[in-house]
């Protein structure tokens, strides 16, 4: 008999048999289909991490800020960002065998971004005393609990982030610039960033900081170049830095009306621009329908800023 001759009943027994058996056999583990890195494989700790509300608010947190009004397909977010970093670092891992908190590290070294990515940084740095890479201050509630469940120590996540323990995730040459200017590249367009990211990964080596083999040479040299590149053409092009500084203005006119700063930290882009749209009605309008190129401008600390 064959498998369409078999009864309906029949066939349906198999195949919960079938499941059951792979759920049995096989360890409980996710994939994520990437843009970039095409299949990212999660383990179950993993997870565990990025269900919670506090990681998936990185989903709604632009990666480039303001770039996709000069770029339309810069709409990527620092949630994927997140797991490409943390899909290098655990390729690195298995070539250099060290623990699983970096891995954790890198999964979890953005979570700490409020609105528009750098967009809030001077605002929480000048109103908060806060910097993006302190996480200690975000990570709360379900994230909290579940890093705890998991055996890591959130200081230990701190100082990895921060660079004060040397790993493959901060540094010169790191799994965050290797993601983050691929990811940049593809979805502006611009082919800057380009480079050869698993050449990189495979002459990677750790020995007190990342050591680079011979082999790996010109592929970190146009890790370097691309980075240069990146910044005038993309990070610092001058329309997302006119909308960036528009939108820091506001929000230091809401902040000190007594808007509490810290509240930043727990929103996100969607949020950010519904408090300027009720407090700000004005600068909403400008950035969201992209009238933010209307002068008059006055040149100030090196920007031309809008007048209006």
């Amino acid at each position: 008999m064959t498998y369409k001759e078999r009864p309906e009943q029949e066939t349906e027994f198999l195949a919960v048999n079938f499941y059951q058996l792979k759920a049995k056999t096989t360890p409980m583990e996710k994939s994520i289909q990437d843009t970039i890195h095409g299949v990212i494989k999660l383990d179950e700790w993993m997870v565990e991490i990025i269900d919670t509300p506090q990681f998936q608010r990185l989903r709604r947190i632009n990666q480039l800020g303001f770039a996709n009004l000069v770029y339309p397909g810069a709409n990527h977010t620092r949630f994927e960002h997140s797991l490409g970093v943390m899909h290098i670092t655990r390729l690195l891992q298995r070539r250099l065998g060290f623990d699983d908190i970096v891995v954790a590290a890198a999964l979890l070294h953005d979570i700490g971004h409020a609105p528009f990515s750098h967009g809030s940084e001077k605002l929480l740095e000048k109103y908060a005393s806060y910097n993006h890479e302190t996480i200690s201050k975000v990570v709360k509630g379900e994230l909290k609990d579940a890093i705890k469940d998991l055996g890591f120590r959130i200081s230990e996540i701190e100082a990895i982030v921060m660079g004060k323990r040397k790993s493959v995730v901060n540094g010169e040459i790191d799994a965050d610039r290797m993601d983050y200017l691929v990811r940049d590249s593809h979805y502006t367009g611009v082919a800057y960033g380009v480079f050869d990211i698993y050449r990189l990964i495979d002459k990677i080596k750790f020995d007190d900081g990342v050591v680079i083999e011979q082999g790996g040479v010109k592929s970190a040299e146009s890790l370097l170049i691309s980075r240069f590149l990146m910044y005038p053409t993309v990070y610092f092009h001058h329309v997302c830095r006119i909308a960036r500084k528009m939108y820091e203005r506001a929000m230091e006119r809401i902040i000190e009306d007594g808007f509490e700063a810290e509240k930043f930290l727990e929103m996100d882009d969607v949020e950010a621009m519904m408090l300027l749209k009720d407090r700000e009605r004005e600068t909403y309008d400008r950035l969201n329908n992209r009238s933010c190129l209307r002068g008059p401008f006055t040149f100030h600390g090196g920007l031309w800023i809008s007048e209006r």
